[in-house]
């Protein structure tokens, strides 16, 4: 089996019926998308699993590892330079480009978070 069929493998497993990363099909806001269907309903639930799991690993990326608590802290700074400095983002950074940036670094997770 070659790697791609082992990932696309992998996947189905992962996100089958049943599972914990299970996908189903809804709508947002009238928009149809793929969904996992035991994510957290809010962003407070989604905090309290991160304080419960907060020294495993949250994001693997190459040589690097974040725990939870460590995405949580990288996070709450972000939000807090966004809530002082948003008004003059776009002059430094187009949203183009930094939309870019984030879609490909797997960091974006932590700016999520």
């Amino acid at each position: 089996m070659n790697d791609i069929a082992q990932l696309q493998r992998a996947v189905t497993e992962l996100t089958g019926q049943g599972q914990h990363f299970e996908v189903v099909e809804g709508r947002v806001h009238g928009v149809h998308h793929k969904l996992y269907k035991n994510a957290p309903a809010t962003m407070r639930d989604y905090l309290r699993f991160a304080v419960q799991h907060s020294d495993k690993p949250f994001l693997v990326a190459e040589t690097e590892r974040y725990s939870f608590a460590q995405a949580y802290q990288m996070s709450a700074r972000f939000a807090s330079a966004c809530s002082t400095s948003c008004i003059t983002l776009p002059k430094v950074v187009s949203r183009p480009t930094l939309v870019t940036l984030i879609r490909i670094a797997p960091y974006w997770a932590m700016v999520a978070a």
